[in-house]
């Protein structure tokens, strides 16, 4: 019997990574595996799930597709036959399930003038990508989605194995476009404001939330505002949804799939926040596309670390919900991307898909994602992404219930900082891909310098400085232009009893923050012109300097020819004692391979563990730790783990 408890799958009571797979019969009517009545649907899906069991995945990932409606009473009729089947046929074959609850809406009594509106008050067109359509003020939509929410998962919640269920997908505001001026949002924004203080009553009754970003010459904070509530409103009612899942099944954990928008230009936009959901739902869920290549890794591991960060603040562990398995990726990519995910933290890895979609002239991903083509051939990265399955399941005594080693050192994430970036910079542009975000790019070079240095840093919010649930020693703030007098208060307050620097963009330095008097004294970070008369009175250092001067060391890093390896460390206890697995990934451009690698620890750290073997999906290598805490590595391809233990080596 499979469950999910913090996010950690367990079979019969033993942890293992959850290795997913998507089996996808979408809401979407063009966007399935086969088509309806060309053939035995089921019968595929038996020799799916087998073919899934034996690459290596235990838990399989379903949208709820079938008829709900309300019964024209009291009640909400459903039928699932498809799903029900799916689910039994994947015990069968000893996998795991995981349900997503809602489609594109949850509109069951058929109200009218329900979809979300523009700027222009157009009703949002169908995309099949813009999965949340409804206006999520909507008093009727939202009483739907608790009653349908209920129902389906007190049904599915019947089923052996149903280990956790998925609210909505890639649920935010469209991607083109401004939303959403439904007259229900604007009331609810009007209430909203004068609740905060922005509004008073008066001011509230005839208030239009802005319909473009500001002029040079206006306040910007209209626009924060209005953001700020679209993305608390889409938080408030995807979690809203996870509450009532639970009180139709408690032992499925809640998730949603969130995109990487907090961590792209578009977050102002797209209205998503990984913390947000992580407070009010069992995990926090993510799809990621990026690639853990070349520079992109930095973007990719930086979506990574915030998720795993925002998870962590509250206790809980972040799942990959969808990761890249498009049908021509190379197998080299497939390892790195594992490898990367690993070294986060992650609990677990959903790829997507299984069996590319039927290909049809307008369907919108046909034969583009899966493991093999829609006709069964196998993709190029069949057999190696077995391999890899195999093994990251086999070495989940090192990685199921390890946890993330952090450096003490935060990023400053700030929703405010990224909303007043928007509205300065973006002028009109609808287009998210065309948009520009200063805080953003300050966050991503702050974040390259870091982890170029061998740190492996927490994303955290200035509200969690107080509390410091992820045990910061250190804050690094990408920019001080866009924060909210809250956020500059309670790092005021931080900076009293912790390092707290900013980042110059114009010097490519890093200014220490004027409430760290005894840092500022002791190592002299005051300008020397001061006491001419000019110059400001703090001066910008080199982060790896500054880092140096205050006693920070990275806790493992490898150095090579190219220093191209990526490392990033997790850590547990087990009955021999501690171990440490260092996640590597050689990202370098042209893809050489890597022969002069040497991992450096603290010679601390090298003492606590009597044995190091350097494992991959195509071999193993016994390892010696020297006593000042070097580790020569073999040569390295795409990546590895280099695991530090005590007493016999434990595979599943």
């Amino acid at each position: 019997m499979y469950s999910v408890k913090n996010g950690i799958l367990y079979k019969d009571g033993v942890a293992h990574i959850a290795i997913g797979q998507s089996y996808y019969p979408s809401y979407h009517p063009q966007k399935v595996p086969m088509l309806e009545g060309e053939g035995d649907r089921l019968a595929l899906a038996k020799e799916d799930m087998r073919m899934m069991r034996e690459a290596g995945f235990n838990v399989v990932r379903y949208a709820a597709l079938g008829d709900i409606e309300w019964d024209g009473k009291s009640d909400v009729k459903y039928d699932f036959p498809l799903i029900d089947a799916l689910i039994k046929e994947a015990t069968e074959n000893d996998l795991a399930s995981c349900i997503r609850l809602q489609g594109y809406a949850m509109n069951l009594r058929n109200h009218e003038n329900v979809t979300m509106l523009d700027r222009d008050g157009n009703e949002m067109p169908f995309k099949w990508s813009w999965f949340v359509r409804a206006c999520l003020n909507h008093e009727g939509i939202l009483e739907d989605n608790v009653q349908g929410t209920l129902a389906e998962a007190k049904h599915f919640g019947q089923f052996d194995n149903v280990v956790s269920y998925q609210i909505y997908n890639e649920a935010s505001y469209p991607s083109s476009g401004l939303y959403d001026y439904h007259p229900d949002t604007i009331a609810a924004y009007r209430k909203w404001a004068v609740k905060k203080g922005f509004l008073t009553e008066e001011q509230a009754k005839d208030y239009d939330p802005p319909r473009r970003r500001p002029f040079y010459n206006e306040s910007p904070e209209d626009w924060v505002n209005w953001r700020m509530f679209q993305t608390e409103v889409m938080s408030g009612f995807l979690n809203k949804c996870a509450e009532v899942a639970k009180e139709g099944f408690a032992d499925a954990e809640t998730v949603t799939c969130h995109k990487p928008c907090p961590f792209r230009v578009s977050a102002p936009i797209q209205g998503e926040d990984y913390f947000d959901i992580s407070e009010g739902m069992d995990i926090c869920g993510i799809t990621h596309y990026s690639c853990s290549f070349k520079t992109d890794i930095f973007q990719s591991m930086l979506i990574l670390d915030g998720a795993e960060s925002a998870a962590a603040t509250f206790g809980k562990n972040a799942w990959l919900i969808e990761y890249n398995a498009r049908t021509d990726l190379d197998p080299k990519e497939w390892e790195r991307e594992t490898y990367t995910a690993i070294g986060a933290a992650f609990k677990g890895i959903f790829y997507y898909e299984w069996r590319a979609d039927v290909p049809l002239p307008d369907s919108p991903e046909p034969e583009l994602f899966g493991m093999i083509y829609n006709d069964g051939r196998k993709t190029k990265k069949y057999d190696d992404a077995v391999h890899m399955n195999h093994l990251i399941d086999s070495l989940s005594p090192y990685i199921a219930e390890a946890h993330k080693q952090r450096s003490g050192i935060g990023i400053l994430y700030s929703q405010h900082s990224i909303a007043y970036a928007d509205a300065l910079e973006n002028g009109d542009e609808l287009a998210v891909s065309k948009l520009k975000n200063s805080t953003i790019f300050d966050m991503r070079a702050v974040y390259k310098q870091l982890r170029e240095l061998g740190y492996t840093p927490d994303i955290t919010r200035a509200c969690d400085l107080e509390k410091n649930p992820l045990g910061l020693d250190m804050l690094l703030i990408p920019t001080k232009d866009g924060l909210s007098e809250e956020e500059l208060t309670q790092i005021a307050e931080f900076a009293k009893t912790h390092p707290v620097f900013f980042y110059d963009r114009a010097e490519l330095g890093y200014k220490i923050h004027e409430n760290c008097v005894d840092l500022i004294e002791k190592y002299g970070f005051m300008d020397p012109n001061v006491k001419h008369g000019v110059g400001l009175p703090l001066r910008s250092h080199n982060l790896k300097t500054t880092l140096s001067i205050l006693g920070k060391k990275p806790f493992a890093k490898v150095t090579c020819e190219y220093d191209t390896i990526a490392c990033s460390t997790i850590t547990g206890t087990d009955a021999d004692g501690v171990y440490y697995n260092f996640c590597l990934t050689n990202y370098d451009d042209f893809e050489r391979s890597v022969k002069d690698a040497v991992l450096h620890i603290s010679p601390e750290v090298a003492a606590s563990c009597k044995y190091a073997k350097f494992v991959t999906n195509q071999d193993e290598h016994k390892l010696k730790i020297g006593k000042d805490g070097t580790i020569r590595l073999p040569e390295i391809t795409t990546g590895g783990f280099v695991i530090l233990y005590n007493g016999k080596f434990k595979t599943i």
